[in-house]
């Protein structure tokens, strides 16, 4: 008896994955050497002594904290192996995880009411996406006019919901992901192997772009919880993450303004984008 024709398949894939990575580490560099420092930097603040009145926060803060961080380590391997719409999965994800974190660090009864879901593996947390991404855009800016709020919310979650449409199964997404192995104009290869082509790496860097920024505020809004800008005053290991951070920002800020993306796979076109356009029209006027 014979053996199928995909027999050793499987470890033929984990050498084209290693060619890959070759490839993909080099176009990613910059993206991943701000990926380490910023892991490096989220798993510290929390060994940082901190003030705080309402430990809560902190507790349900330090949770998810750690979710996001490990998240953050799969994007990277599955972006720098070729995965980009496996990485989205986890993307959208850590974009959840994350603004968990950014509004209820600071804010006590918010953190409670996270909470509360503890002893129900029936029960989520009590806010939609949506509603995240709209108390985070009124966390620092209280003074929001609708339309302002709204447009603030909507920049916020349409990278959830292109990191969705990556995710869920669209044909759009499904016929970018089959493109990879396309043998001619008619024909593809199920083949489920790892995609190096060029017009896939604006994927990879907008995936990294949305996850840096996410977890950056974050792990921020801990620090924020903790009053580690106090703190550095007088503690020689605040003063130092704190300089580590602001360098970060400076360097993060200087690539992602660098970047100008051209997407193979977008939400343009859909509802949510034109509400988007219409309202940075009229702001601007």
């Amino acid at each position: 008896m014979g053996e199928p024709k995909s027999k050793g398949l499987f470890r033929r894939i984990l050498k084209m994955e290693f060619v890959s990575r070759v490839k993909i580490s080099k176009q990613l560099n910059d993206y991943n050497m701000l990926i380490e420092e910023l892991i490096e930097l989220g798993t510290e603040v929390v060994t940082i002594k901190g003030k705080s009145n309402a430990p809560i926060n902190l507790v349900v803060a330090g949770l998810f904290l750690k979710r996001i961080l490990k998240d953050m380590r799969c994007i990277r391997e599955l972006l720098e192996m070729g995965y980009s719409a496996q990485a989205a999965c986890i993307a959208a994800s850590l974009f959840e995880n994350s603004l968990v974190i950014i509004i209820s660090a600071r804010d006590v009864e918010r953190a409670k009411l996270v909470w509360e879901s503890k002893g129900d593996s029936e029960k989520d947390i009590p806010w939609k996406v949506i509603k995240m991404c709209e108390m985070s855009a009124l966390r620092d800016s209280v003074n929001l006019d609708s339309d302002r709020l709204r447009y603030k919310t909507l920049c916020d979650y349409i990278s959830y919901k292109w990191l969705c449409r990556l995710k869920h199964p669209t044909l759009a997404s499904a016929f970018h992901d089959a493109s990879s192995t396309r043998i001619n104009e008619d024909s593809y290869s199920v083949l489920p192997i790892p995609d190096s082509r060029e017009e896939d790496l604006s994927h990879k860097v907008m995936i990294a772009e949305i996850c840096i920024t996410k977890l950056f505020f974050a792990i921020k809004e801990i620090a924020d919880a903790l009053d580690i800008k106090v703190l550095s005053e007088e503690n020689p290991q605040a003063k130092v993450w704190m300089e580590a951070m602001i360098t970060f920002h400076e360097k993060w800020s200087a690539l992602s303004h660098k970047q100008n993306i051209e997407m193979q796979f977008s939400i343009k076109g859909t509802e949510l984008h034109r509400e988007w356009e219409d309202l940075r029209k009229k702001l601007e006027k």
